[in-house]
């Protein structure tokens, strides 16, 4: 079942998007997913382009596809990969994944979806 996530993912991620803003902009790699994520963390402080906000909502619906595809896939081999504590909001969830991935720049140059799910594993463990 993992490797059906893995494969979905890497999918997801080769699939260009219709929207000027993704086309060109959206990588497919950890560059993506830390640059438009930090937009997330900073629109919660301050002002943001129209443009800027886009790439925000985009990394929140990415984020949370792959939340619920590691959620579904887990619940059935009863393997947690990482564990969010419930009362913790989406955008906070966000800031650990930008934070993990600010100190760890050397893990960008993968794939977005891989990227994703090890920051997660790294910055939200279970225990």
């Amino acid at each position: 079942m993992i490797a059906i996530l893995v494969f979905s993912l890497l999918s997801f991620a080769q699939i260009e998007s219709a929207h000027p803003h993704t086309r060109y902009m959206w990588m497919g790699d950890g560059h993506s997913v830390w640059s438009w994520c930090s937009l997330e963390v900073k629109r919660r402080t301050e002002k943001v382009s129209p443009e800027d906000n886009f790439r925000a909502d985009y990394c929140m619906g990415y984020v949370e596809g792959i939340l619920d595809s590691v959620k579904t896939l887990t619940k059935k081999e009863g393997k947690r990969l990482f564990c969010i504590p419930p009362n913790m909001p989406r955008y906070e969830t966000i800031r650990e994944l930008v934070r993990y991935l600010g100190e760890h720049p050397d893990k960008l140059g993968g794939q977005s979806g891989a990227v994703t799910v090890d920051a997660l594993q790294a910055s939200l463990p279970c225990k």
